[in-house]
């Protein structure tokens, strides 16, 4: 009876604390902020916010969805649940969530020449395994991406999504590739396809980006009044050049009729998307694939779109959040939501946008509500403003996306690489080689195994202090192990230690310094017994100094007759002075 009544305290307490307000607050933020620090001036600046990145989402899903070689729409589509679900799920007030040129970059990488069917079942996957990790706080996996392979993996898909547009930005014929080679090669063979018209176009769209850029250098809301309409131009620069190339597009058909020479993007299916699961079967040409055939045509290198994504938005999530505020696992639960249901109004594969979120940073976004309005500008777009998309010139679009993925490169880093560390660099060029000739997941997978490489290798050969020194005419070598001394590395260290041990006199000095070291694998630990205790006992004096008394156990199980060979609570000067004979 006893019993039951502790089982039934226990599962009351299990209970209570899940649907505690505390854990409310954690997994439904909203439900925090909304209550305690939410008025009518937060509305506002969130509203002005919302809006103001509204006007260059637009212009950015409809580019977006070209990079991932798709419908316009798909990319206005992405932009839809990712407001509405990470206000409610999210913890920054900063975060934008849709389409973003890398994510895009390697969804084209699996749908090219297919149908719509496989970014949106490739969302549907993508929103699963987050969620996956989310729910079993598997989050760390992202953390096996260094910094190295990022650096490696944003160059090259820099380099392959900006080369890739170059095709559109001159008005070439022929395919973008699926990687910068093949991107080139494609440029090479269609340069005489070249397009005065969209050429001009899209440099001088390029050439008015980087000056109202420049404009805004400097500037913010809070200065007088020109100041704060450079600042804002600067923020609608996006919004500002792709309305100059509607107007310039509608001029030139109204002079040339249906054949203006610029490229346009024509005609975007309007409206608001239904409401319904992701197709597990299409038909592309006259191929049915079924839902097996369309996993095996994905195949399993498209695990990494889920990993770019939660590596995009819990970045994005620590730059824009105090470090009290940041929860890794309710981010990727929000993100995983965001692609789950987005994949059912048809969005693609989405993630935190930085470029956006700046934008409603800088505008003064107060709580992640100021998402919500940016997704109702989207609703706005789709159900009353395509027929004025329909002029939007493509070499626009590509001048927008090729400054807006130039921004990602950061050679300051790739240059500290090679002068702080070779083999990080090795790894960042191995990543980029492998990106810009294989492709992008590719680069990521080879760039994380090389990683590891490295530190299985790091870890087999360990770095293993040795001095020497004379006392009293006897020589004494001092081993000091490392931190962690792994089972790989046994072999290694025990070599190690003899081949140091060669040159001494008998009855010199052996002192293995554990002071530094952690743990020891039982193999190491062996290794090291055996070594001394039954090939030099006889002509060293051996000590083991100051090892923790879990390793000392460890290692007394194996021999427990060189128990008084173990010292602790002593320096090596201190052990040596106090042993001018013997030990």
């Amino acid at each position: 009876m006893k019993m039951k009544t502790i089982d039934s305290v226990k599962k009351k307490n299990v209970l209570r604390k899940i649907f505690s307000k505390k854990t409310l607050n954690r997994r439904l933020p909203i439900t925090k902020w909304i209550t305690e620090s939410y008025k009518l001036s937060t509305f506002i600046q969130d509203l002005l916010a919302g809006i103001t990145v509204g006007a260059t989402a637009v212009a950015q899903g409809i580019a977006f969805a070209m990079v991932a070689d798709l419908s316009p729409e798909y990319g206005l589509y992405s932009l839809i649940t990712g407001g509405f679900i990470y206000t409610l799920f999210g913890n920054c007030r900063n975060m934008s969530v849709g389409p973003t040129a890398i994510l895009s970059a390697l969804t084209a990488k699996f749908v090219r020449g297919l149908s719509s069917d496989f970014a949106v079942l490739a969302t549907f996957l993508a929103g699963l395994v987050q969620l996956t990790l989310g729910v079993f706080q598997l989050g760390f996996l992202v953390e096996f991406i260094s910094g190295p392979v990022i650096t490696g993996f944003i160059t090259g898909a820099v380099l392959q999504v900006n080369c890739g547009q170059l095709k559109t930005l001159f008005g070439m014929s022929g395919d973008a590739g699926n990687t910068f080679v093949e991107a080139i090669e494609n440029l090479y063979r269609n340069y005489n396809t070249l397009n005065i018209w969209d050429t001009v176009l899209g440099v001088v769209t390029m050439l008015i980006l980087l000056l109202l850029k420049k404009l805004g250098d400097g500037c913010s809301r809070n200065d007088s009044s020109i100041r704060k309409i450079r600042w804002f131009a600067c923020l609608a620069r996006n919004t500002i050049v792709v309305v100059i190339g509607i107007v310039v597009a509608f001029i030139c058909y109204l002079i040339w009729g249906s054949g203006s020479e610029l490229t346009i993007i024509g005609e975007i299916k309007g409206g608001m998307p239904s409401f319904q699961l992701p197709a597990f079967s299409t038909t592309v040409g006259n191929q049915t694939y079924d839902f097996k055939q369309m996993l095996e045509t994905l195949g399993p290198q498209s695990i990494v779109l889920p990993l770019i994504s939660l590596l995009e938005v819990v970045v994005i999530a620590k730059a824009f959040t105090p470090d009290s505020n940041f929860d890794t696992t309710q981010e990727i639960l929000a993100v995983g939501l965001c692609n789950f249901l987005g994949s059912f109004l048809g969005s693609m594969p989405t993630t935190g946008s930085f470029s956006r979120s700046a934008i409603l940073k800088s505008t003064g976004a107060q709580t992640p509500l100021a998402g919500v309005f940016v997704s109702l500008i989207i609703i706005l777009s789709l159900s009353v403003l395509m027929s004025l998309f329909y002029f939007i010139p493509k070499c626009v679009l590509a001048a927008l996306i090729i400054l807006s993925v130039a921004s990602l490169l950061h050679t300051e880093e790739m240059i500290s690489m090679w002068k702080t560390s070779k083999k990080e660099f090795f790894v960042m060029f191995v990543t980029v080689i492998v990106c810009c000739t294989v492709g992008l997941e590719y680069g990521v997978i080879v760039g994380v195994v090389l990683d590891m490489l490295f530190i299985l290798f790091k870890s087999a050969r360990p770095r293993i202090n040795e001095s020497r020194m004379k006392i009293n005419g006897r020589d004494v070598l001092v081993v000091a192990l490392p931190e962690t001394v792994s089972y790989c590395s046994a072999e290694y260290i025990r070599k190690t230690i003899l081949r140091a041990t060669v040159n001494l006199n008998i009855n010199s000095f052996i002192i293995i310094d554990g002071t530094n070291t952690l743990s020891v694998d039982t193999t190491v630990a062996k290794n090291i017994m055996d070594a001394f205790t039954d090939t030099y006992e006889n002509h060293f004096q051996i000590v083991f100094l100051n090892f923790n008394p879990d390793i000392v156990k460890m290692m007394l199980e194996l021999n427990f007759r060189q128990k008084s060979k173990f010292v602790n609570g002593m320096t090596v000067e201190k052990l040596i002075e106090n042993s001018p004979g013997n030990v």
